[in-house]
């Protein structure tokens, strides 16, 4: 798809289709054709919002059909690239002069939706008469353009509750972007009481335009492929490998140490302390201070070492992982199963840590017994949803190894 610009472009107005094409020629992303073509649907919608914003207010759209202005849902394989682009459009509105004042929001959908359902709890505490209203009034005051990445409706408290708050959400003129792995109607497919979510997915249909990224490689796999494949633990040997890589993240200076120099570092490390976590502590195995290497690189705070089956085989949730997110920035876990339909709980626990932590630039890395990140999980429940987790897995790899 392709567009005619209404205006000549400048660095004030820049575009989503120029900061990519700077990118190739940077050598920093490969040319791809399904990623220019997304890329000029993005620098459609933003010349459309520059042409319906106006200094600090929205004018009010036209009514009919055709002339409403809509956002867009990116959707496709894991590793095409659709949050890089959804990124590139936030940092495009951001860098234009006409879009600036706009209010604006780019968030996870999966702590965007825990944080809705904290206040609508609130709001019915408070005796409130449409909480969903109050609470899509305010999300639009704040958010006159509202970016998720990775939308995907698991349970059937988001499927009711998304319904009522979008349908509040498009009466206020919300411009909605999104990610996803999964087209607009395969959303919750198969879910618990899906006819009720169906209202939901007509109004998604009638707010955005679905652009599918059919890029046809995982670029994430493509990072792996080049580095970061000794950072993937197996077996004995990768035990051992684990805990020399938890040294060289804690190491001063990052000089090269003997074995017993390792073994003396190891047991100076701050070992079995507990993170409170609202009554269910998490047990940090080994924690400790990243070098002046990782500093440089932005890793600023701990690393944590945990065990698989504390994280992710308990009831845990969102709020158990932005605690653990709050003190470490890279992750190591250990004991890591190959999992099976019978453990889908804890795949999907699992899914939800590495979103979080993918989310705020923060490492996972991984002791298993399985051959790669594809192998984790056997299940079919999550199987697809999990290919998502293994592409994040991969990527984090690859930047574990760029910051050794």
């Amino acid at each position: 798809m392709s567009a005619t610009p209404s205006r000549k472009k400048s660095p004030l107005n820049p575009s989503v289709s120029a900061v990519l094409q700077r990118q190739v020629a940077r050598g920093a992303l490969q040319p791809d054709l399904a990623q220019a073509q997304v890329a000029r649907a993005l620098d459609h919608l933003q010349e459309r919002l520059v042409k319906s914003y106006e200094g600090r207010r929205f004018f009010s759209f036209r009514k009919e059909r055709d002339e409403k202005l809509r956002g867009i849902y990116l959707w496709g394989s894991p590793g095409s690239g659709k949050s890089m682009l959804m990124d590139m459009f936030v940092e495009s509105i951001a860098a234009s002069s006409a879009l600036a004042s706009m209010t604006r929001r780019r968030t996870h959908f999966l702590p965007f939706m825990q944080a809705m359902h904290a206040d609508i709890d609130r709001l019915n505490r408070s005796a409130v008469r449409d909480p969903v209203a109050r609470l899509a009034g305010r999300v639009a005051k704040e958010s006159r353009l509202l970016c998720f990445d990775e939308l995907v409706v698991e349970d059937i408290a988001d499927a009711m509750l998304l319904g009522r708050l979008f349908a509040k959400l498009v009466q206020h003129e919300v411009v909605l972007v999104a990610t996803s792995n999964f087209a607009p109607d395969d959303l919750y497919k198969d879910g618990f009481k899906r006819d009720n979510f169906l209202p939901f997915l007509k109004l998604l249909r009638e707010a955005v335009v679905s652009k599918q990224v059919c890029s046809k490689v995982d670029y994430r796999s493509l990072a792996l492929a080049k580095q970061g494949k000794d950072l993937w633990f197996r077996g004995k040997k990768g035990e051992k490998r684990m805990s020399e890589t938890f040294v060289r993240f804690v190491e001063v200076g990052g000089k090269q140490q003997s074995e017993n120099q390792l073994g003396n570092q190891l047991e100076n490390q701050f070992e079995n302390q507990f993170l409170a976590c609202e009554g269910r502590p998490i047990l940090l195995i080994r924690t400790g201070v990243p070098s002046d290497k990782l500093r440089a690189k932005g890793v600023s705070k701990n690393v944590v070492w945990c065990s698989f089956a504390d994280l992710c085989q308990r009831a845990r949730g969102v709020r158990d992982y932005n605690v653990l997110l709050g003190c470490c920035d890279v992750l190591l876990l250990a004991e890591f199963p190959v999992l099976d339909e019978g453990q889908r709980n804890a795949a999907k626990r699992f899914m939800r840590l590495v979103d979080l932590f993918y989310e705020r630039r923060a490492i996972v890395l991984c002791h298993s017994v399985a051959a790669s990140p594809r192998a984790l999980y056997g299940g079919e429940s999550h199987a697809k949803e999990f290919k998502r987790t293994a592409s994040r897995l991969e990527e984090m790899l690859a930047r574990a190894h760029a910051l050794l």
